[in-house]
């Protein structure tokens, strides 16, 4: 498990700093386990970039976890609409794909994704009682018969946003006056 924890880390340090540098209008990468208050699990894995003068790019997959470590249920981001940031929260939305079982058969339902996440808790800290990373997706098929929200703490793994670069406004010139 710890060999696991340390190459998620790795996998986001290497995330982190390749955002870092491309000039980008916002970011969002995130990778590990949530639990709502349910004690529903959600894996989570998504890396969503905005540049410049471009569409927002990206990934995002959830699984639903249950209690023997088998994915329920799968919903995964087809295309990215939009994205945003805003502090150290981000927001995107798009076009999913929500798969499930039911009867024994497979069953794939195609709507919109909406997701939200927070990035609560300062990288590297392993305080307890630190605040923890909050994750929120929200999915309706096109048809609206299916459609479902989860919230849920982050309790093994990390978010990370990164909010648009800004530029300076070029330093005023003196005379010496």
């Amino acid at each position: 498990m710890k060999l696991q924890h340390d190459a998620t880390l790795a996998v986001l340090t290497l995330a982190t700093v390749a955002m870092a540098e491309a000039p980008s209008a916002g970011a969002a990468v995130g990778r590990g386990m949530a639990r709502n208050q349910e004690e529903r699990r959600v894996r989570f894995d998504f890396e969503v970039v905005k540049r410049p003068q471009a569409e927002p790019r990206g990934r995002t997959l959830f699984e639903a976890v249950n209690a023997q470590g088998q994915v329920t249920d799968s919903l995964r981001l087809v295309r990215v609409r939009e994205f945003g940031t805003d502090g150290n929260m981000a927001r995107w939305n798009g076009r999913a794909v929500f798969r499930t079982r039911v009867e024994g058969q497979e069953r794939a339902v195609e709507g919109t994704l909406r997701v939200q996440v927070n990035d609560r808790k300062p990288r590297g800290n392993t305080d307890p009682n630190a605040p923890r990373d909050v994750l929120r997706f929200e999915f309706r098929s096109d048809n609206g018969q299916v459609q479902f929200t989860y919230e849920g703490l982050v309790v093994d793994g990390d978010i990370g946003v990164r909010a648009p670069e800004r530029t300076e406004p070029p330093a005023r010139a003196t005379d010496g006056r």
